[in-house]
Formats: structure tokens, C-alpha cells, sequence
């Protein structure tokens, strides 16, 4: 039974580990091939060199041989062993270093487009986001590990190998004593594993910490608490800690940890001492010289050595297994919208249609999991090229709303239909293309301000300075002393274009208007401007005429007073619905807050 339980438990390490090297064959299939090639063929002839080198230099000063001979057979030796190490120099000067950095980034795309084919929904998940920083810091390198695992398996395979035939032509007893001190030495060395996979388990939590702690340490967005606020202080505490904890684990383990360590040095100490001893044996009844005794003491330890790492490469091949069971949760994660399967019988998606979408959201029900937030029972009926405002305090619900017309999350409930077609029917992606938006978070990148214009897709010079000016933003460059091509934010650039909150709602409004789309969205699209830019921003809406159908959200009712129609919502329902006049004539929750906000201008 145990030895059925064994063969099944290699076997799926196996299936891990080929399962990673799938990925490495196919973008690094160079690099894998030479490393594995090189380390097979020039170990092998490095070790057999070194025997013979300490045999024959160690013979020559014996049997009295000149110097110069001697010296002779020192610079062949030497030249063997320097040509060996030139052509490893090469390959890795020559080849290594760009195919490295070539398949790294190969596989580090891997991980972004799974992330990228993954439905919004997970982000909000904490689980998953886990998996996934986890992948992106792990992914890269133990695929490597995996080919690095291969290499050594190789090498050591063919150092043993060498090795083996040198000594048995030599002596077979060797062999014999090599095998059974290596048997103890193994189950020493398994025994030392265990307490090391145990203490790395139990420091998990303390690294994780770690990993929070760096971060909050760089995050521009707790720089402000980190220099105002006592959050230093706690974090500091949170350090101390941390270390604790973490010298606490090491120090429950290490008796264990050091009499094993001890234990696996005494065997290697052990088999030298044997088979030093036999050698002399050999030497004083004459069968073997002193050189011989002096390279089968070297090939003796480089054969323990080999043999325990191949014996090693047990533990390697259980953490591979282990990292393939955590990466495969996130690889096989799946995702109904960004990337479904589809099967043959499906009928294929709808194309989009041009021009300015109709929408109609029929008794919509939505609500995040794990929260008591939900929409309920949302019934609206938008026209080709009509403006529609979506109004209400914080929380309640228009940001939601624009995620389930972006499908970034589905409806739990009812239906959204554009342009009469359920929006299920659509290629998400080609549908969020005619969806020009404006997010209420407003975000530039590391980017050149082209770049950073340019999102939704390419425009020329002449349109993107059209687009500034339009916005009010023409006096931009002039004022940082920039081009279209100077990067936006000062994280890797001195003289890189830094934006205020309002000129990042405007330059959110130039990306949006270099294009033509059936749909624009804008959430709080003026809630950083004061009153003159923001009379500025929505005559600039309303110049788009029934180009393009509009939405917009906003807490500020004087900017929906010109909508066809406004939406009110509160706790996820439409409270309200009507033009502002027919809103104001109801003298309702509209109305109120209108003449509240009214009054605060005033004031």
C-alpha cells in the first residue's frame, strides 16, 4: 500500500513538474535546451579533469619527474579545465544573457493576460487577489526552478555516471561503501527537509506581514498617513513583532534543525574517513599509487556529493509539486465574461451596432457578495443619442450601475438589452470599444501624456492638442514646459507633467472626445472643477449633440438640469425619474436637494 502511495505521489510530482516546464519549452525553448545540454556534456569532462589533474600532478612530484614535466601536466590540466569554464562564460554572455531576460518577460505576460482574462468580480475577491500577486512574484521563478531542476537532474545523472565508471575501474569496493553511507546520509538529509519545510510553513504568516509592511511603506496613497499620523509608530510596532515571532520559530526548531545538520556533515565525514583509510591500505600493499590514492579521494567526495544532491532533488521536486497545486487555482480559474468558453452549438456574438446605442435595463438586480449593498429592481429606457443623468448621495448605487453597462460584472436578475439584443450576446470587448468612459476615480500613468491620451485609441498631434484646448487644458504644455511625448507623473522622470484633481477630470474628458462612440459614461466627471469649469465642461457634453448617447453621474444637480432625463437613486433604487422641470414640479427628494444645494451656491 505505502509503496502504491509512493509511485502515485512521484508520479503527480512529475505531471507538476512537466505541467511547468510546458511553459518553459515553449518561450525559452533555447534556453532551456542549451543549459540542460551544456551542464550535461562539460560537468561530466569538468569532474573526469579535476580527477586526473590531482592523479597526475600528484604522481609526477612522486615517480620524481622533472619540473618542467611537471609544470607541463599542470598547464594541460589547467587549459582543459579554463577552456571548459570559457565556453560556459560564452554561453552565458553570448546567449543567456538576452534569452533570460527574453523568457522572463515571456512568462511574466502569462500571468498578466490570465489576470487580464479574468472577470472584474475576482478583484474584489481576496482570495484570488492573493493568488495572483502570489503568481506574480513565484510564477517566473519556479518555472525556472523546474528547468533548473531538469539541469541538475542531468548533471548529476552524468557526473554519477563518469564518476561511477572511473572508480569501478578502479576499485569496486569504493562503490559498495560510497552506496551505504549515502542510504544513511539520505535519510538524514530527509529527516533535516521536514524540519525545513516545517520552520518556512510556520514563518508564511510572518513573510506576508512583511510583504504588507513594504508595501504601505512605498504606496503613495499612505505616504500622507505615514508623515501626519502615528501609523509609523504602528507599523513599527507591527515590525517588532514580527521579528519576534519569526525569531521564536527559529528558535523552537533549532535543536532539531542543528542535530541533523550535524548528522548529515558526520556522514560525509565518515565516508572520507573509510575510504581515506582503505586507500592507504591500498597504497601500503602497493596496488595503487599515490596520485591514484589522491583522485579516488577526489572522486569519491564528488560522487557523495552528486549522489546527495540528486538524493536532494526529492525536496525540490515536493516544492515544485507544491507551488504547481497553488498556481494552478489561479490559472484555472474561471471567468463567465472576459474570457468564456464557448461552446460549437453557440451561436456566435452579435456585431455591434454603429451609431448611438439604445439601452433598456428591465427589473435589473445586482448585489456584491458578502455585502448587504445591492440594486433592486432597476427599469430604465434610454433613446439613441438622448443625455440621461443619474443623480444621488454617496452609496447610492450609480457607480454600480456603470459596471453592469460596462459587463464588467452580470446582472443577478432582469435583463440589459442594447440596441434591442441582450448585451450577454456581445463581445464584451468589442462592446466596451463603443463605450467611451470616465471613471470617478480619475487615473493617469507613468506614461507619455500621448500615451496617456490616447487610451481609448490613436489619434494624431493635431487632434490631441484639439482635444486639450477644448477642455481648457491648452495652456498645459506651456505651463510644464512638456510635449506630448514627456511622461505624466514624476515616477521615473524630474520634469515629468504633474496634474491637479481637476486637470485630470479634463484630461479624462479629452481621451473620451478624440473618438466617436455610441455610449459615453461619465461618473462624477466635474466633481474636482469649480462652477465656471464645470458650466464649461457640461456645454461640452451637450455639444456632442445625438452624435452619441450619454450618461453621466454626478451629486451635483445643476449639472444634470439640461439631461432629457435624470434618475434619482437612493439605497439602490430609482427613488425619482422625470426632466428637471417635471422633477421640480413634484416637490420631492429631487426637489429638495436641489434647493439645498442651490441655497450653498448662494450662501
Amino acid at each position: 500500500m505505502k509503496e502504491s502511495n509512493f509511485i502515485k505521489k512521484k508520479a503527480e510530482q512529475f505531471k507538476a513538474l512537466k505541467a511547468l516546464l510546458v511553459p518553459a519549452w515553449k518561450y525559452g525553448r533555447g534556453y532551456m535546451l542549451s543549459t540542460i545540454f551544456f551542464n550535461m556534456l562539460l560537468e561530466p569532462i569538468y569532474t573526469l579533469f579535476m580527477v586526473r589533474y590531482v592523479q597526475g600532478v600528484v604522481d609526477a612530484f612522486a615517480s620524481g619527474k622533472p619540473v618542467e614535466k611537471v609544470l607541463l601536466t599542470v598547464l594541460f590540466y589547467q587549459g582543459g579545465i579554463a577552456l571548459v569554464s570559457i565556453i560556459r562564460h560564452l554561453m552565458v554572455s553570448l546567449y543567456h544573457s538576452k534569452a533570460w531576460p527574453r523568457f522572463c518577460y515571456k512568462l511574466e505576460g502569462l500571468v498578466y493576460h490570465k489576470a487580464m482574462e479574468t472577470d472584474y468580480r475576482f478583484m474584489d475577491d481576496a482570495e484570488y487577489f492573493d493568488r495572483y500577486t502570489w503568481a506574480l512574484q513565484n510564477y517566473i521563478g519556479n518555472v525556472d526552478n523546474a528547468v533548473t531542476f531538469l539541469e541538475n537532474l542531468c548533471k548529476n545523472v552524468g557526473v554519477i555516471l563518469t564518476l561511477t565508471t572511473l572508480i569501478v575501474t578502479n576499485d569496486v569496493f569504493i562503490i559498495l561503501v560510497s552506496i551505504c553511507i549515502l542510504l544513511i546520509s539520505n535519510f538524514v538529509t530527509k529527516k533535516k527537509s521536514v524540519v525545513m519545510q516545517k520552520i518556512s510553513l510556520d514563518q508564511q504568516k510572518n513573510e506576508r506581514r512583511e510583504m504588507y509592511m513594504d508595501r504601505i511603506c512605498y504606496l503613495r496613497e499612505a505616504a500622507a498617513d505615514m508623515r501626519c499620523t502615528e501609523l509609523p509608530g504602528k507599523m513599527d510596532a507591527m515590525f517588532e513583532k514580527n521579528i519576534r515571532d519569526s525569531l521564536a520559530i527559529v528558535d523552537k526548531n533549532k535543536w532539531k534543525r542543528l542535530r541533523w545538520e550535524l548528522l548529515n556533515d558526520l556522514t560525509g565525514l565518515i565516508l572520507q574517513l573509510v575510504i581515506g583509510a582503505y586507500l592507504c591500505m591500498r597504497i601500503h600493499m602497493g596496488v595503487i599509487t599515490i596520485g591514484a590514492f589522491a583522485g579516488m579521494l577526489y572522486a569519491s567526495d564528488a560522487l557523495r556529493q552528486n549522489i546527495t544532491q540528486l538524493l536532494g532533488l526529492d525536496v525540490s521536486l515536493n516544492d515544485l509539486y507544491l507551488f504547481y497545486i497553488h498556481s494552478k487555482k489561479f490559472f484555472a480559474q474561471k471567468s463567465q465574461i472576459e474570457a468564456p468558453v464557448r461552446a460549437l452549438e453557440d451561436p456566435a456574438p452579435q456585431p455591434v451596432p454603429a451609431g448611438p446605442m439604445s439601452l433598456t435595463l428591465d427589473r435589473v438586480n445586482f448585489h456584491y457578495p458578502n455585502t448587504e449593498f445591492s440594486l433592486q429592481d432597476i427599469t430604465m429606457d434610454i433613446r439613441p443619442g438622448e443625455k440621461i443623468a443619474i443623480v444621488g448621495v454617496n452609496g447610492a448605487g450609480k457607480s454600480t450601475l456603470v459596471k453592469l453597462l460596462l459587463r464588467l460584472y452580470d446582472v443577478d436578475s432582469g435583463s440589459i438589452t442594447i440596441c434591442g439584443e441582450d448585451i450577454k450576446k456581445f463581445d464584451v470587448h468589442q462592446l466596451r470599444k463603443r463605450i467611451g468612459v470616465a471613471f470617478q476615480q480619475q487615473n493617469v500613468y507613468a506614461l507619455s501624456l500621448r500615451d496617456n491620451m490616447t487610451l481609448f485609441g490613436d489619434a494624431s498631434d493635431d487632434e490631441l492638442l484639439e482635444s486639450l484646448n477644448a477642455v481648457g487644458l491648452d495652456n498645459l504644455l506651456a505651463k510644464t514646459g512638456g510635449t506630448l511625448d514627456t511622461e505624466v507623473t514624476r515616477e521615473f522622470s524630474e520634469n515629468g507633467i504633474m496634474l491637479s484633481g481637476g486637470e485630470l477630470q479634463k484630461l479624462a474628458l479629452a481621451r473620451i472626445l478624440l473618438r466617436d462612440f455610441s455610449l459615453l459614461i461619465l461618473d462624477e466627471p466635474s466633481s474636482a472643477l469649480d462652477p465656471l469649469a464645470e458650466y464649461e465642461l457640461n456645454k461640452q457634453i451637450f455639444n456632442l449633440g445625438s452624435s452619441t448617447t450619454t450618461i453621466f453621474i454626478s451629486h451635483r444637480l445643476t449639472s444634470a438640469r439640461h439631461a432629457d432625463k435624470i434618475y434619482l437613486f437612493e439605497h439602490g433604487r430609482i427613488l425619482e425619474s422625470g426632466t428637471h422641470e417635471e422633477l421640480m414640479q413634484a416637490n420631492g427628494k429631487y426637489c429638495e436637494m436641489f434647493n439645498k444645494q442651490a441655497e450653498n451656491y448662494i450662501s
